[in-house]
């Protein structure tokens, strides 16, 4: 699930960037990357982790990496002719803007601005909230109606077509080609990994998509046809 995948975020930021030698990070930030799962739903209030327990840099973490894969994904989904400008709900494009770089722009400056705050500038008195890191009530709003649209439209739908299945049968063939032929992972997973069982799963997350589909067409010729065909259109 979602913690499973922040361990292993944390996990190839600790002990395998820089040859091995892993990223001179905080604590608090590292706990952000653990802690950053994003279940549907009102994540920004609780959530996979209740707000105490994530500190200021962490909350950072959680709120970039939503701002950047959703907006990411939303550009694959028009590239792909998954969606058209002209689908997305209106206050999205009302609040955020009408255009990728609209989007990011309107969610990173209204974030800044919510949160001004933390950063020890504002005049505080005994009666006044905590610092946070937070959007305003209109974006975040908007944030959410694109977010429960993204999995109407197409997270939860692409999961159960042919290009998500064909993806699931291609981790699952090269995980099982990998784990069955260890000689074949580059030397170097072998050092920065904490075992060999966690060096398969090191190697096989670290590809590229084209790269993974490249491997296993020479395992199994048309394995990932329909994720080639979709990434052609």
């Amino acid at each position: 699930g979602g913690f499973q995948h922040s361990r292993q975020s944390l996990r190839i930021v600790e002990r395998v960037e820089k040859d091995g030698r892993g990223l001179n990070l905080m604590w608090e930030t590292r706990r952000g990357i653990l802690l950053h799962s994003k279940p549907r739903g009102d994540f920004l209030n609780g959530g996979a982790a209740p707000e105490e327990e994530l500190s200021l840099e962490g909350r950072v973490c959680r709120l970039a990496d939503a701002v950047a894969y959703l907006n990411h994904d939303l550009a694959d989904a028009f590239r792909a002719g998954v969606l058209t400008p002209g689908a997305l709900p209106p206050s999205v494009s009302r609040v955020l803007g009408d255009s990728h770089a609209k989007r990011i722009d309107a969610l990173v400056s209204d974030i800044v601005a919510a949160s001004w705050s933390a950063a020890g500038e504002c005049a505080a008195g005994p009666d006044a909230p905590p610092p946070d890191i937070r959007m305003s009530a209109e974006t975040r709003s908007a944030f959410y109606d694109l977010r429960e649209f993204m999995f109407d439209n197409v997270y939860l739908p692409e999961d159960e077509t042919a290009v998500g299945r064909a993806a699931r049968s291609v981790i699952r063939l090269l995980y099982q080609h990998y784990d069955a032929n260890r000689n074949l992972i580059p030397p170097e997973y072998a050092r920065r990994s904490e075992s060999e069982d966690l060096a398969v799963v090191d190697f096989v997350s670290g590809m590229t998509d084209r790269y993974a589909m490249r491997i296993a067409e020479t395992l199994q010729p048309g394995i990932s046809a329909p994720m080639r065909e979709r990434a052609s259109h």
